[in-house]
């Protein structure tokens, strides 16, 4: 197995990162910078499942506003803007949640 080239390897722990990256690479919007670690739990950084969602929230957020950018017309854009708030206010939830668990010993 070939290395992964320096752009796809994690921030922390430099192991490949994981399919979220990818997808982001593949579609040709950009990486967001929620994509900075590989999310492998042995060896790796430790991502948990709250984590892992505001990551992917974050992911869908993007490609929406991409989108919309693209899109002319007034109505599709801004319904495609209204749901990736949604898909930004989802992954604010999922970061309070894992706060919330590390605050009381849950992770």
């Amino acid at each position: 197995m070939s290395a992964a080239p320096p752009d796809a390897t994690c921030t922390n722990c430099q192991r490949p990162r994981g399919i979220l990256f990818r997808k982001a690479l593949a579609s040709g919007l950009g990486v967001p910078w929620s994509l900075d670690y590989c999310g492998m739990k042995e060896g790796g950084c430790e991502m948990n499942e709250q984590q892992i969602r505001a990551q992917d929230y974050r992911l869908r957020a993007e490609e929406l506003r991409a989108l919309a950018e693209m899109d002319g017309r007034v109505q599709t854009t801004a319904t495609l803007m209204d749901i990736a708030n949604d898909y930004e206010r989802m992954a604010e939830i999922m970061d309070d949640i894992d706060r919330t668990n590390r605050s009381l010993g849950k992770v």
